[in-house]
């Protein structure tokens, strides 16, 4: 098993992560899908030398990704909005900020690439043939290499588009397309997915594998 350093995923998992899981977050927007999902991935890419990570995030950008992991590192010192603003650090935030940095690129930042795109900062495409073909050619890279195949993460799976109106059968196309890299490349997939429509004692986020192990 893998182990993500968060203790309860690891325990609904039944103590981590195997080759070939998929697993679904699902919350009501706002609930910290994302924050888990960073949290799980930072985690695994520091317990585990060889592993490559790979997020995609279809709302927001790299830089307020990179942000988030830089206020984990600070435990909340600052605000995200004061860590995106450079321009209104003190020299004492700037200091810890950097400091912050230095140590989060050292122990996960080379090794976790935020939202791969031709331009710094842009969001990933959103098309699923797009998705298969960024995963397949970075695991065909790894693959020479002799390294793990790319954990993969994918956030905001609602967003995802195939052409296709009808967004149960777009989601559906999504999930299939991650469990078959999945399966194929022993890698593990993780996905996060509002769910609008739930409500009281079921709207907090839940975390489940959806690929059988």
């Amino acid at each position: 098993d893998w182990s993500s350093d968060v203790c309860s995923s690891d325990l609904m998992l039944g103590g981590g992560f195997l080759p070939g899981d998929v697993v679904l977050v699902g919350g009501q927007p706002g609930l910290g899908k994302t924050a888990i999902l960073q949290a799980i991935v930072e985690g695994m890419i520091r317990n585990t030398p060889d592993l490559m990570g790979i997020y995609l995030c279809f709302e927001m950008g790299r830089d307020e990704l990179i942000a988030r992991s830089l206020r984990r590192v600070l435990d909340g010192k600052y605000e995200l909005y004061e860590i995106l603003q450079g321009y209104k650090w003190t020299d004492e935030m700037r200091q810890e900020i950097t400091d912050a940095a230095d140590a989060y690129a050292a122990t996960i930042g080379k090794r976790l690439i935020y939202n791969p795109a031709k331009h710094d900062g842009a969001l990933p495409s959103n098309r699923i043939d797009d998705i298969r073909g960024l995963l397949e050619a970075a695991a065909s890279v790894a693959e020479k290499q002799g390294k793990l195949p790319p954990l993969v993460v994918c956030d905001y799976v609602q967003l995802l588009t195939d052409g296709s109106d009808d967004t149960k059968k777009t989601i559906g196309n999504a999930m299939q397309m991650m469990c078959s890299y999945a399966k194929k490349h022993k890698a593990i997939v993780m996905a996060a997915m509002a769910n609008n429509g739930i409500k009281g004692s079921q709207a907090g986020t839940a975390l489940r594998s959806v690929f059988t192990r």
